[in-house]
């Protein structure tokens, strides 16, 4: 699939288990699977990769929720608490 058929932030939306999606990757061109395992079934003799559209290029499936998107995507902590008056004053 090309990212555009997908979504560019495919891979941040569906969490993918048992599944296997083929794409190309928009920064390279490079065509990867999204296993996070080499083997299994379609010549996958590599480690996959997944396409990170907030910083526009594919890393290493077998981390990417549990590392690249937990320690640079993360929300970041809630800031305190502003009040605002309004018109009525409250």
């Amino acid at each position: 699939f090309l990212m555009e058929e997908l979504g560019r932030d495919f891979f941040l939306r569906v969490q993918l288990t048992r599944k296997v999606v083929w794409f190309v990757c928009p920064a390279t061109g490079n065509v990867y699977h999204s296993a996070a395992k080499p083997g299994g079934p379609g010549g996958r003799s590599r480690p996959g990769k997944r396409y990170c559209h907030l910083c526009a290029k594919c890393f290493s499936a077998n981390n990417f929720q549990s590392q690249h998107l937990a320690n640079l995507h993360r929300p970041g902590r809630p800031t305190a608490l502003v009040t605002v008056p309004d018109e009525a004053g409250g």
